[in-house]
C-alpha cells in the first residue's frame, strides 16, 4: 500500500496527487524560451530568491553565471544548445521550484560527472529533508550514500536496506557494484 501523510493514496484525488508530487523525468524536457522560464513552468510564482536558490542546490548556477545573458538564456526546442548535464540541471531546478512533498528524481544525476552528482546529491539530502525523495539509478554511485536502497532484478524486489548491509546481503546489488568499479566508475 503507497501512502501519502500516513493516508492511503486511493483516498485522494488525483488533482491532490498530482499537486503533491514533483517528478524529473530520464527523457529531459525543456522548451523554446528563456532558462528562467523553462524552472518557472513547474511554480510561476516563484521569486527571484527561491530560483536562485533552487540554481544553487541543482548546481546549475555554477554553468548559468557563466552566460552573458544569464537567466534570460534562450532554448533552443528541446534545449539543444545546452549539453546533457546542463539540461539534467535545469531540469532538477524546475522539479526543486514545485517545492512539492515528493519528489521522484528518475537517473537524473546520470549526465552529471562524478564531482557535480556528489554536489548536487548532498544539497538535495541537506536542503530537503522534509520531504520524501525518491533517486530511481543504475549508477550505484548516486545511491550508495541514501538512507535505504530497493534492488529490482527483472521488475523484482531482490533487496531492500542500506549500500553497506546490500553488498553483503543482495549478490545483484553486490554485481553491479562490482562491475561499475571494475570499469573505473567512481563507486
Amino acid at each position: 500500500m503507497i501512502m501519502i501523510d500516513n493516508v492511503d493514496i486511493n483516498k485522494y484525488q488525483t488533482r491532490h496527487i498530482r499537486q503533491s508530487v514533483a517528478i524529473d523525468f530520464q527523457k529531459k524536457q525543456l522548451f523554446s524560451g528563456t532558462i528562467k522560464s523553462n524552472i518557472l513552468k513547474a511554480n510561476p510564482d516563484a521569486n527571484q530568491d527561491r530560483i536562485n536558490q533552487v540554481l544553487d542546490h541543482s548546481c546549475a548556477n555554477e554553468f548559468i553565471n557563466n552566460l552573458d545573458d544569464k537567466l534570460e538564456h534562450n532554448l533552443i526546442e528541446f534545449g539543444n544548445n545546452l549539453s546533457g548535464g546542463q539540461k539534467a540541471r535545469i531540469c532538477i531546478a524546475r522539479t526543486l521550484i514545485r517545492d512539492s512533498k515528493i519528489m521522484i528524481f528518475d537517473d537524473s544525476l546520470s549526465a552529471l560527472d562524478n564531482i557535480t552528482a556528489k554536489k548536487v546529491l548532498d544539497k538535495i539530502l541537506a536542503n530537503y529533508q522534509n520531504r520524501t525523495k525518491i533517486f530511481v539509478s543504475q549508477q550505484t554511485r548516486t545511491i550508495k550514500d541514501l538512507d535505504k536502497i530497493i534492488v529490482l532484478d527483472q521488475g523484482n524486489v531482490v533487496g531492500y536496506d542500506t549500500h553497506k548491509n546490500l553488498l553483503t546481503s543482495c549478490e545483484v546489488y553486490k554485481q553491479i557494484y562490482d562491475s561499475q568499479k571494475r570499469i573505473g566508475d567512481e563507486v
